[in-house]
């Protein structure tokens, strides 16, 4: 076999190995890796923790006693605290209570609360969030660094 018929194989595996990777993995679990990944390097002294196996964290129960499991949670001392849900286009538009249960669940004194969707979602979220009692911030997983 030639060497570029040996790197053309090995560039074919990788593809695969990519496609299969995406097609497993949810959006809703990438927009919340990229997230997550934003936070923590946005967050240099700050705890980042997210839900779904994102970060190899064990997740967010039982944080500061919050009702329910939020994706993503950024607590540090000179941070801004965020507590934050990601969701894709199809939850906001067939379970936007479930959004809303969430959001108002996870009303913190010393929190922002976050929702996180793709950029071309985030004007549906900014009209959901109309709906939720107190301010939530709508951002994109590129967005929250610069909530923290």
């Amino acid at each position: 076999m030639s060497y570029g018929r040996l790197i053309l194989g090995a560039a074919g595996a990788i593809g695969v190995a990519e496609a299969y990777r995406r097609w497993t993995t949810s959006k809703h679990d990438r927009l919340l890796k990229k997230a997550y990944k934003k936070a923590s390097r946005a967050a240099d002294d700050a705890e980042v923790r997210a839900e779904h196996g994102i970060g190899g964290d064990e997740g967010n129960r039982d944080l500061d006693e919050i009702d329910g499991h939020p994706d993503l949670v950024v607590k540090g001392f000179s941070a801004t605290n965020l507590i934050a849900e990601v969701e894709t286009p199809d939850v906001l538009d067939n379970n936007p209570g479930h959004i809303i249960d969430q959001l108002e669940g996870y009303a913190r004194q010393g929190y922002k609360r976050v929702l996180v969707v793709p950029s071309g979602a985030t004007e549906a979220a900014k009209e959901l969030c109309q709906d939720i009692e107190g301010d939530v911030v709508v951002s994109t997983p590129s967005g929250v660094a610069d909530l923290v």
